[in-house]
């Protein structure tokens, strides 16, 4: 978690209110001396404001500068894998192959190909070979219990 920066909080930059865990960004000052509009857009009736004192904020115990999720399968960090949305056909990309010694490979994906729409459609392929190595990582991290 980063700290709450009131530099980059006025600059934009998203803050995570840790209360509830909710994103939310500084819209502006509030009616109140040293008050602070805090927007937060992902309530399901959409958006809503409200306002913090600016020792609230400086405090550091109730709002974070956010930071984007992190995808952890099996306890490794692994990032997004290639999608049908960001699938550059004829681009080289890295893939989980359990075949090969390094356990990833590389190769051109083409979308007129069954293989590789379903490599792809597993979500097994990356844009760098540490992307795949770690999925690979992530799929053999298992425990075997003899009970």
């Amino acid at each position: 978690m980063k700290p709450f920066d009131l530099e980059k909080a006025l600059a934009g930059n998203p803050l995570i209110d840790l209360h509830n865990n909710s994103k939310c960004v500084v819209k502006g000052f509030g009616s109140k001396l040293n008050c602070f509009v805090l927007e937060y857009a992902e309530s399901i009736d959409g958006s809503y404001c409200t306002e913090a004192p600016l020792e609230l904020l400086l405090k550091g115990e109730c709002y974070a500068m956010w930071e984007e999720p992190r995808r952890f399968i099996n306890g490794i960090e692994v990032p997004e894998p290639v999608t049908e949305e960001t699938w550059v056909d004829g681009n080289y990309y890295w893939f989980v192959d359990l075949g090969e010694e390094n356990i990833a490979d590389s190769a051109v994906f083409f979308k007129s190909s069954d293989y590789d729409r379903r490599t792809v459609s597993r979500g097994l392929v990356f844009e760098t070979a540490e992307g795949a190595e770690a999925m690979t990582k992530a799929l053999l991290n298992y425990k075997v219990e003899i009970k």
